[in-house]
Protein backbone atom coordinates (compact mmCIF):
# COMPACT_ATOMS: atom_id res chain seq x y z
CA UNK A 1 0.00 0.00 0.00
CA UNK A 2 0.88 3.60 -1.24
CA UNK A 3 1.09 5.96 2.12
CA UNK A 4 -0.22 8.87 -0.38
CA UNK A 5 -1.91 9.17 -3.49
CA UNK A 6 -5.15 10.17 -5.76
CA UNK A 7 -8.38 8.58 -6.26
CA UNK A 8 -10.19 9.08 -8.99
CA UNK A 9 -14.08 8.14 -10.06
CA UNK A 10 -15.02 7.85 -13.67
CA UNK A 11 -17.94 6.06 -15.10
CA UNK A 12 -19.01 6.47 -19.13
CA UNK A 13 -17.49 6.84 -22.03
CA UNK A 14 -20.53 8.60 -23.71
CA UNK A 15 -21.64 11.69 -24.58
CA UNK A 16 -18.99 12.94 -22.12
CA UNK A 17 -15.55 10.49 -22.15
CA UNK A 18 -15.05 10.11 -18.58
CA UNK A 19 -12.55 7.64 -18.86
CA UNK A 20 -10.20 10.39 -21.12
CA UNK A 21 -10.77 13.06 -18.31
CA UNK A 22 -9.35 10.70 -16.07
CA UNK A 23 -6.25 9.66 -18.03
CA UNK A 24 -5.73 13.72 -18.71
CA UNK A 25 -6.35 14.85 -14.68
CA UNK A 26 -3.93 11.47 -13.79
CA UNK A 27 -1.65 13.04 -16.47
CA UNK A 28 -1.17 15.98 -14.72
CA UNK A 29 -1.57 14.81 -11.13
CA UNK A 30 1.75 12.87 -11.89
CA UNK A 31 3.25 15.92 -13.35
CA UNK A 32 2.54 18.03 -10.49
CA UNK A 33 2.26 16.17 -7.50
CA UNK A 34 4.75 13.11 -8.48
CA UNK A 35 1.59 10.93 -6.67
CA UNK A 36 0.01 7.91 -7.10
CA UNK A 37 -3.22 7.18 -9.01
CA UNK A 38 -5.84 4.63 -8.23
CA UNK A 39 -8.95 4.61 -10.54
CA UNK A 40 -12.46 3.74 -9.47
CA UNK A 41 -14.77 2.94 -12.32
CA UNK A 42 -17.62 0.63 -13.74
CA UNK A 43 -15.87 0.68 -17.74
CA UNK A 44 -13.90 -2.38 -18.43
CA UNK A 45 -10.46 -2.92 -20.29
CA UNK A 46 -8.72 -0.29 -18.73
CA UNK A 47 -4.92 -0.22 -18.89
CA UNK A 48 -3.60 3.19 -19.17
CA UNK A 49 0.03 3.37 -17.14
CA UNK A 50 -0.98 6.69 -16.16
CA UNK A 51 -3.47 4.79 -13.42
CA UNK A 52 -1.29 2.44 -10.26
CA UNK A 53 -4.55 1.02 -9.54
CA UNK A 54 -7.72 0.10 -11.31
CA UNK A 55 -10.43 -0.76 -8.72
CA UNK A 56 -13.60 -2.42 -10.76
CA UNK A 57 -17.31 -1.81 -9.60
CA UNK A 58 -20.25 -2.19 -10.48
CA UNK A 59 -22.33 0.28 -12.47
CA UNK A 60 -25.09 2.44 -10.60
CA UNK A 61 -27.74 1.14 -13.03
CA UNK A 62 -28.64 5.15 -12.45
CA UNK A 63 -31.07 6.92 -14.24
CA UNK A 64 -29.95 10.67 -13.16
CA UNK A 65 -29.52 12.33 -15.56
CA UNK A 66 -28.07 16.08 -15.95
CA UNK A 67 -27.74 18.94 -18.72
CA UNK A 68 -24.99 20.65 -20.05
CA UNK A 69 -23.78 22.86 -21.99
CA UNK A 70 -21.90 22.13 -25.08
CA UNK A 71 -21.32 25.60 -26.87
CA UNK A 72 -25.19 27.25 -27.43
CA UNK A 73 -26.75 23.42 -27.28
CA UNK A 74 -28.27 22.19 -24.43
CA UNK A 75 -27.42 18.36 -23.87
CA UNK A 76 -28.74 16.05 -21.39
CA UNK A 77 -26.63 13.33 -20.37
CA UNK A 78 -26.41 10.39 -17.68
CA UNK A 79 -24.23 11.37 -14.54
CA UNK A 80 -23.26 8.75 -12.80
CA UNK A 81 -22.15 10.28 -9.62
CA UNK A 82 -22.61 7.52 -6.84
CA UNK A 83 -19.58 5.62 -5.92
CA UNK A 84 -17.78 9.26 -4.14
CA UNK A 85 -18.92 8.21 -1.13
CA UNK A 86 -17.43 4.49 -1.49
CA UNK A 87 -13.96 6.37 -1.31
CA UNK A 88 -13.37 5.52 2.27
CA UNK A 89 -13.66 1.74 1.48
CA UNK A 90 -12.07 1.66 -1.29
CA UNK A 91 -9.25 3.69 -1.69
CA UNK A 92 -6.10 1.92 -1.79
CA UNK A 93 -3.69 4.38 0.23
CA UNK A 94 -3.20 5.53 3.87
CA UNK A 95 -4.06 9.63 3.05
CA UNK A 96 -5.89 10.40 -0.08
CA UNK A 97 -6.61 13.11 -2.22
CA UNK A 98 -10.35 12.38 -4.16
CA UNK A 99 -10.94 14.66 -6.83
CA UNK A 100 -13.14 15.45 -9.74
CA UNK A 101 -11.56 13.91 -13.08
CA UNK A 102 -12.50 17.51 -14.86
CA UNK A 103 -10.17 18.72 -11.62
CA UNK A 104 -7.08 19.94 -13.55
CA UNK A 105 -4.32 20.01 -11.37
CA UNK A 106 -1.54 23.07 -12.54
CA UNK A 107 0.75 23.29 -9.48
CA UNK A 108 1.77 21.26 -6.42
CA UNK A 109 0.08 23.45 -3.27
CA UNK A 110 -2.12 20.37 -2.70
CA UNK A 111 0.73 18.19 -1.60
CA UNK A 112 0.70 20.81 1.51
CA UNK A 113 -2.53 18.02 2.62
CA UNK A 114 -0.23 16.22 3.92
CA UNK A 115 1.32 18.37 6.17
CA UNK A 116 -1.90 18.81 7.83
CA UNK A 117 -3.20 17.75 11.13
CA UNK A 118 -7.09 17.71 10.43
CA UNK A 119 -8.01 14.16 9.36
CA UNK A 120 -10.31 15.84 6.15
CA UNK A 121 -9.86 19.38 4.57
CA UNK A 122 -12.83 19.95 2.28
CA UNK A 123 -13.33 23.48 1.13
CA UNK A 124 -16.65 25.48 1.59
CA UNK A 125 -16.42 27.97 -0.81
CA UNK A 126 -15.19 28.46 -4.27
CA UNK A 127 -14.01 31.35 -7.06
CA UNK A 128 -15.42 31.24 -10.25
CA UNK A 129 -13.05 33.37 -12.72
CA UNK A 130 -16.39 35.30 -14.39
CA UNK A 131 -15.32 38.74 -12.76
CA UNK A 132 -18.63 40.37 -14.10
CA UNK A 133 -20.78 37.38 -12.26
CA UNK A 134 -21.99 39.02 -9.14
CA UNK A 135 -21.32 35.10 -7.53
CA UNK A 136 -17.57 36.10 -8.35
CA UNK A 137 -16.60 34.74 -4.61
CA UNK A 138 -19.15 31.43 -4.57
CA UNK A 139 -20.10 30.69 -1.07
CA UNK A 140 -23.25 28.59 -2.11
CA UNK A 141 -25.77 27.52 0.40
CA UNK A 142 -28.35 24.72 0.71
CA UNK A 143 -32.00 25.75 0.49
CA UNK A 144 -31.91 26.09 4.21
CA UNK A 145 -28.99 28.59 4.59
CA UNK A 146 -26.23 25.89 5.46
CA UNK A 147 -22.97 26.88 3.75
CA UNK A 148 -22.00 24.40 1.35
CA UNK A 149 -18.83 22.01 1.25
CA UNK A 150 -17.68 21.14 -1.90
CA UNK A 151 -17.20 17.43 -2.80
CA UNK A 152 -15.19 18.45 -5.73
CA UNK A 153 -11.83 17.64 -4.09
CA UNK A 154 -11.07 16.48 -0.75
CA UNK A 155 -8.59 15.00 1.81
CA UNK A 156 -8.82 12.46 4.31
CA UNK A 157 -6.62 9.79 6.29
CA UNK A 158 -8.50 7.25 8.42
CA UNK A 159 -9.44 8.01 12.05
CA UNK A 160 -12.06 7.05 14.27
CA UNK A 161 -13.74 10.66 13.01
CA UNK A 162 -13.57 10.32 9.24
CA UNK A 163 -14.63 6.47 9.54
CA UNK A 164 -18.04 8.05 11.44
CA UNK A 165 -18.23 11.00 8.79
CA UNK A 166 -18.16 8.52 5.42
CA UNK A 167 -20.85 5.97 7.18
CA UNK A 168 -22.54 8.87 7.64
CA UNK A 169 -21.92 10.14 4.19
CA UNK A 170 -23.13 6.65 2.81
CA UNK A 171 -26.45 6.59 5.07
CA UNK A 172 -27.33 9.90 3.86
CA UNK A 173 -27.05 8.91 0.33
CA UNK A 174 -28.92 5.73 0.95
CA UNK A 175 -31.79 7.53 2.71
CA UNK A 176 -31.40 10.76 0.48
CA UNK A 177 -35.13 11.34 0.11
CA UNK A 178 -35.41 11.24 4.02
CA UNK A 179 -32.55 13.82 3.96
CA UNK A 180 -33.42 16.21 0.98
CA UNK A 181 -36.74 17.29 2.65
CA UNK A 182 -35.08 17.27 6.78
CA UNK A 183 -32.79 20.09 4.84
CA UNK A 184 -35.61 21.67 2.84
CA UNK A 185 -33.38 21.11 -0.32
CA UNK A 186 -35.16 21.59 -3.70
CA UNK A 187 -33.22 19.78 -5.81
CA UNK A 188 -34.03 16.31 -6.43
CA UNK A 189 -31.41 14.83 -8.00
CA UNK A 190 -28.47 13.38 -5.46
CA UNK A 191 -25.45 15.72 -5.12
CA UNK A 192 -22.18 14.72 -3.28
CA UNK A 193 -21.50 18.36 -2.09
CA UNK A 194 -25.53 18.17 0.10
CA UNK A 195 -24.39 15.15 1.34
CA UNK A 196 -21.30 15.68 2.23
CA UNK A 197 -22.70 19.09 3.46
CA UNK A 198 -25.29 17.04 5.79
CA UNK A 199 -23.02 14.87 7.13
CA UNK A 200 -20.62 17.83 8.14
CA UNK A 201 -23.86 19.82 9.54
CA UNK A 202 -24.35 16.58 11.81
CA UNK A 203 -20.71 15.30 12.96
CA UNK A 204 -20.43 19.54 14.25
CA UNK A 205 -23.73 19.02 16.11
CA UNK A 206 -25.98 20.50 14.06
CA UNK A 207 -24.10 23.94 14.06
CA UNK A 208 -22.69 25.67 11.91
CA UNK A 209 -18.83 26.83 12.22
CA UNK A 210 -16.15 28.45 10.76
CA UNK A 211 -13.95 25.88 8.30
CA UNK A 212 -11.09 25.08 10.15
CA UNK A 213 -10.39 21.98 7.54
CA UNK A 214 -10.03 24.25 3.86
CA UNK A 215 -8.19 22.70 1.90
CA UNK A 216 -4.29 24.23 1.12
CA UNK A 217 -5.81 25.92 -2.35
CA UNK A 218 -8.30 27.96 -3.27
CA UNK A 219 -11.34 26.41 -5.53
CA UNK A 220 -11.23 28.43 -8.94
CA UNK A 221 -13.67 27.09 -11.64
CA UNK A 222 -15.66 27.62 -14.83
CA UNK A 223 -18.94 26.65 -15.61
CA UNK A 224 -20.49 25.18 -18.88
CA UNK A 225 -21.57 28.77 -19.80
CA UNK A 226 -18.30 29.38 -20.25
CA UNK A 227 -16.12 28.85 -23.11
CA UNK A 228 -13.23 26.84 -23.06
CA UNK A 229 -10.92 28.14 -25.97
CA UNK A 230 -7.21 26.22 -25.33
CA UNK A 231 -5.04 24.95 -22.89
CA UNK A 232 -1.57 25.02 -23.50
CA UNK A 233 1.81 25.18 -21.55
CA UNK A 234 0.14 25.11 -18.16
CA UNK A 235 -1.89 27.96 -19.61
CA UNK A 236 -5.58 28.26 -20.16
CA UNK A 237 -7.83 30.89 -21.88
CA UNK A 238 -11.39 31.23 -22.09
CA UNK A 239 -13.98 33.39 -23.20
CA UNK A 240 -16.64 34.85 -19.71
CA UNK A 241 -19.51 35.75 -20.71
CA UNK A 242 -20.65 39.34 -19.97
CA UNK A 243 -24.65 40.88 -18.92
CA UNK A 244 -24.45 42.25 -22.60
CA UNK A 245 -24.34 38.83 -24.27
CA UNK A 246 -20.44 39.53 -25.87
CA UNK A 247 -17.75 37.37 -24.37
CA UNK A 248 -14.22 38.71 -22.77
CA UNK A 249 -11.12 36.98 -22.53
CA UNK A 250 -9.83 35.72 -19.30
CA UNK A 251 -6.12 33.38 -19.06
CA UNK A 252 -4.91 31.89 -15.97
CA UNK A 253 -1.93 30.16 -15.33
CA UNK A 254 -0.64 27.87 -13.09
CA UNK A 255 -3.68 27.08 -11.45
CA UNK A 256 -5.85 24.15 -9.96
CA UNK A 257 -8.80 24.78 -11.85
CA UNK A 258 -12.41 23.38 -11.91
CA UNK A 259 -13.23 22.78 -15.03
CA UNK A 260 -17.39 22.09 -15.36
CA UNK A 261 -17.39 22.54 -19.36
CA UNK A 262 -17.34 19.08 -20.13
CA UNK A 263 -17.86 19.20 -22.81
CA UNK A 264 -15.06 21.38 -24.41
CA UNK A 265 -12.67 19.74 -21.63
CA UNK A 266 -13.36 16.76 -23.40
CA UNK A 267 -11.62 18.15 -26.80
CA UNK A 268 -8.40 19.51 -24.19
CA UNK A 269 -8.29 16.12 -23.66
CA UNK A 270 -8.08 14.50 -26.58
CA UNK A 271 -5.57 16.50 -27.85
CA UNK A 272 -3.19 15.30 -24.74
CA UNK A 273 -4.31 11.59 -24.43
Amino acid sequence: MHDKGVLLHAHGRQPIDYISQAIFCASQIKKFLQLPVALVTSEKNISEKCFDHIINVEASNTKQKRTFMDDDNMKEVVWDNHSRVDSFALTPFKETIVMDTDMIIGNSNLLKCFDSKQDLLINNEAIYLNKNHKQNYHIEYMDNFIKMYWATVFYFKKTNWTTQYFDLVKHIKANYQFYRFAYSINETKYRNDYAFTIAMHMMNNFTARPNDRALPIKLFYVTDKDKVLDFTNNKWKFALPKDDGTYYRCNINNANMHVMNKFALDRICNEYN
